[in-house]
C-alpha cells in the first residue's frame, strides 16, 4: 500500500473516530436481522472484514440506522473498498456518501474523505 493511502486510512480512522458504535442500530425488520446486527458488533472496527459489512454497506441509512452510524463504519468501508473490496462494491459506499451529504459535513471530515479519495486515485 501507497504511504499517502496508509496515512489517509489512518486520518479517516482517527477523524470519525467521534462517533461510537451504537449497539442498536435501527433497522427495519423485514431488511435487517438478529444475525445481521450482531455481525457489526462482534469484531472492532478495524478488524472487520468485508463480510462482516457488505450487508451493512447496501443498506445504511436507508433501511439500517443513520447517519451518525455511517459515519462510524465509513473509516472501514473505504478502507476494505480501497484495499480489499466490498461484496457490494465501492460504488455502493461512494453513492451513500452522496445520499448521506457529505459535502455538507465537518471541514475536518470533508478534507479526510478528499485525502482518502485522492490518495486511492
Amino acid at each position: 500500500m501507497a504511504p499517502e493511502l496508509k496515512t489517509a486510512i489512518t486520518n479517516l480512522y482517527t477523524t470519525f473516530a467521534q462517533y461510537p458504535f451504537r449497539p442498536e442500530i435501527d433497522g427495519c425488520p423485514c431488511c435487517v436481522t438478529a444475525q445481521d446486527q450482531q455481525k457489526l458488533s462482534a469484531k472492532a472496527l478495524n478488524l472487520m472484514e468485508s463480510e462482516d459489512l457488505s450487508h451493512y454497506s447496501f443498506k445504511a441509512m436507508t433501511t439500517w440506522g443513520d447517519v451518525e452510524d455511517f459515519k462510524h463504519f465509513l473509516p472501514r468501508l473505504l478502507d476494505l473498498s480501497a484495499t480489499t473490496g466490498l461484496a457490494y462494491g465501492y460504488e455502493v459506499v461512494l453513492g451513500k456518501l452522496e445520499y448521506a451529504k457529505w459535502n455538507e459535513w465537518e471541514e475536518t471530515e470533508k478534507d479526510a474523505i478528499r485525502a482518502f479519495l485522492l490518495a486511492w486515485w
